[in-house]
């Protein structure tokens, strides 16, 4: 019996200290975010620098992978272990997809389409938007096209326009310009095929 008191109390303890560092990573985070937003959304060297410290000093936290996804376009070369430690690592369904939507860029720029292909569709699984999901087919449908298997990319693009036409719905994406741009690279992309 002393030995299972033992093992409840130390258990205990360790997830108090873990606790305690994701509080502490939160409160680090808040400071970042403050300081980012005061300054227009600008990343310079000291703040890549303070983020870098957060990974080090919590790499486990997911609040400070949060930070990472505004790290990623940038160049690093550790970009590929911080993609996969972030995709790992978030359980936010909306942060998570976002990180599949990133690394599956980033597998697609180097032209390692099946790690592409693989993360956008695991970005569908985790979608919580249309946009999110409409995007996913759009660069999906772009896989395609590039390896020449046109059905199926005239397959994903109408799927994406789908996808982005119940998202009109929403005023604030229609206001915005990315979102914008994707429906209009797919349309283009679709008549594009279709034309072929």
């Amino acid at each position: 019996m002393g030995v299972l008191v033992a093992v409840v109390v130390v258990l205990s303890r360790n997830t108090s200290i873990k606790e305690a560092e994701e509080n502490n990573a939160l409160k680090e985070t808040d400071k970042i975010m403050i300081e980012l937003i005061s300054s227009n959304s600008v990343i310079d060297t000291n703040m890549k620098n303070n983020i870098n410290l957060l990974y080090a000093k919590y790499p486990d936290s997911e609040a400070v992978n949060y930070l990472g996804l505004l790290l990623i376009k940038l160049d690093s070369s550790d970009k590929e272990d911080r993609i996969n430690l972030i995709k790992n690592n978030i359980t936010n369904d909306w942060f998570k997809t976002q990180a599949f939507l990133i690394s599956g860029d980033y597998y697609s720029d180097i032209l390692d389409y099946k790690s592409a292909t693989k993360d956008y569709n695991n970005a569908i699984k985790y979608a919580s938007s249309n946009a999110q999901k409409g995007y996913s087919y759009y660069k999906l449908g772009n896989i395609y096209f590039e390896i020449n298997n046109l059905s199926e990319a005239m397959d994903y693009y109408k799927q994406a326009d789908n996808f982005f036409n119940s998202s009109k719905e929403s005023e604030s994406l229609n206001r915005d310009p990315q979102f914008q741009d994707w429906v209009s690279r797919n349309k283009i992309a679709l008549h594009r095929i279709e034309n072929l």
